[in-house]
């Protein structure tokens, strides 16, 4: 590997070099991100999130619950607004880009390593999208590279006492998404395939295990009490979903989503494998291996193994340097060019900031060129615009129909009045962008968590303004039914959603709809539901 000149008269100087760009690295990462922060509406994952936030507890039938303590701070301390909640995900990236540039130097890369690696990981399209979006992803990726960089580090300095570290990140980590677990799993297994496999036997590795069982058994106990949700929302991924995804597919989307770093991943791979300096750290290269395998049989998503990528850009940056540095310096510059050169073309995928004109005529401008991949929709539709684009559009209108159609009532019935926002995206963003209205009820649906936060009963309610179509059961508790308007947001996966105004309940209303409640919650969860007004 490179070294720093330990007897050199620069070496603080080079230190003071190395720290400044990493912590400039690391504020750019930030920046770009909430420069680009106000320009889309928040995606709809982020409105169920927020939701969450609400109403804090160790689970929900989607996520585990660090999310839901950023939502808290976000919407109790910070205010809620749109850079109030995408802060968190800039923040992340920043905090992961400046332990890239330290985990390059704890390796001996000098100043073009930090700046290669940093770069790499600046420009891949699949961190800039993450850090834009406020989702569980970006802090996956974090946490993620955080286990890997004490990993790095446990076996670099012997210093067992990094297996605490380990078992905090890895108990965090599970908290924010369970994928945690295999980077922790196949890291493990590997190691014991090592020389050394003695840092496992070592008397540490059981406060590695006691972390971990502390943080995530309160989630797991959730987890039973409501007959373990997070399984059956990977069958739902896997039968509309992850059917949709084939081997192909996927490995083409890893060099997609990575295309400006491409040549630096592979490099570290190769470093991983050839170089006697890396030889230690040969399990991260049998890890990575074995996680793509893993994650094409169960064909998961093509993100899934992002993080892993980030340890790799580390040690690619370095064989890069180790290659050049010495004789042909200049490529390195070379190579920095063309990350930055094949990053531009593609930033309109990774970074929200062109207009939806603007996006539309770019989406068609290359699907003509035959690059279809990222306009594969979840469902394995191709759609005008990548998917994330049209889950940013159209919730403030849903909003806003709903808070005139409120308001629009005379007032004495409108204490009278609900609110069913169908799904959990309409319901979040009929909750969020009115969340300084007290006077406005909380809309409410049957998806995901908010069944549990759902009415216990209809008593009282002369009129239900309704979002969703006809033929629900909710519909059919009143005898008159009035279409008061739709969304008309062509790009929004919601365009043409219909809104109605439901009343004069019907006799048997009151005990359909706690049939309606029950037959929802009953099978999520174990003991006899009683939560809610």
């Amino acid at each position: 590997m490179a070294g720093i000149d330990h007897q050199g008269t620069g070496r603080k100087k080079l230190r003071w070099q190395l720290t400044l760009i990493v912590l400039g690295m690391g504020l750019l990462k930030f920046i770009i991100h909430m420069m680009v922060a106000g320009n889309y509406e928040l995606h709809r994952d982020a409105l169920l999130y927020l939701g969450y936030g609400e109403h804090l507890q160790w689970g929900y039938m989607s996520s585990p619950p660090f999310i839901a303590v950023l939502s808290w701070i976000s919407l109790k301390i910070f205010g809620g607004g749109v850079y109030a909640v995408r802060f968190f995900p800039a923040l992340a990236g920043a905090i992961t880009m400046i332990m890239v540039g330290r985990l390059i130097k704890a390796l001996d890369g000098r100043k073009w390593a930090v700046i290669l690696g940093t770069s790499a990981y600046l420009v891949s399209p699949v961190f800039l999208r993450a850090g834009s979006l406020y989702q569980p992803v970006v802090f996956d990726q974090l946490f993620w590279f955080m286990y890997l960089y004490f990993f790095v580090k446990l076996i670099q300095t012997y210093n067992k006492n990094y297996w605490f570290m380990l078992g905090l990140v890895a108990g965090l980590g599970f908290l924010n998404k369970y994928t945690i677990v295999l980077p922790v799993v196949l890291t493990t297994i590997f190691l014991l395939t090592t020389r050394h496999r003695k840092l496992v036997w070592a008397p540490q590795f059981w406060g590695f295990l006691i972390n971990i069982v502390i943080l995530i058994v309160p989630n797991i106990i959730w987890q039973y009490n409501h007959n373990w949700p997070e399984l059956s929302q990977l069958r739902y991924l896997r039968q509309t979903q992850l059917v949709n995804v084939n081997d192909a597919w996927f490995l083409a989307m890893q060099f997609i989503m990575f295309a400006p770093a491409s040549l630096i991943w592979v490099g570290g791979l190769a470093n991983l494998f050839t170089s006697k300096p890396s030889r230690p750290y040969i399990s991260l290269a049998y890890s990575f291996l074995g996680m793509i395998a893993v994650m094409l049989i169960l064909q998961a998503k093509p993100y899934y193994p992002a993080p892993f990528y980030i340890a790799l850009i580390v040690f690619g940056a370095i064989q890069w340097e180790v290659w050049l540095a010495e004789k042909y310096q200049w490529l390195l510059g070379v190579i920095l060019a063309g990350m930055i050169a094949i990053s531009i073309p593609l930033l309109p995928l990774s970074l929200p900031y062109l207009n939806m004109n603007d996006m539309l005529a770019f989406s068609k401008r290359w699907q003509e060129r035959g690059f279809e991949e990222p306009f594969v929709w979840q469902d394995g539709t191709m759609g005008e615009i990548p998917q994330d684009y049209a889950e940013m559009t159209g919730w403030r209108k849903v909003a806003d129909l709903t808070h005139d159609l409120w308001f629009a009532l005379p007032e004495t019935q409108r204490q009278s009045t609900f609110i069913y926002g169908e799904n959990s995206a309409k319901t979040g963003a009929i909750n969020y962008y009115n969340r300084r209205l007290k006077e406005m009820p909380k809309a409410f649906c049957f998806d995901d968590s908010y069944m549990f936060w759902s009415p216990r009963t209809l008593e009282g309610v002369q009129q239900l303004i309704y979002w969703g179509t006809p033929n629900d059961s909710l519909f059919n508790l009143f005898e008159q039914a009035k279409e008061v308007g739709h969304l008309d947001e062509p790009f929004s996966v919601e365009h043409g959603a219909r809104v109605f105004i439901l009343s004069q309940p019907n006799s048997a209303s009151l005990e359909a709809y706690q049939q309606i409640r029950q037959n929802a919650i009953t099978p999520n969860h174990r003991k006899p539901f009683e939560h809610n007004k």
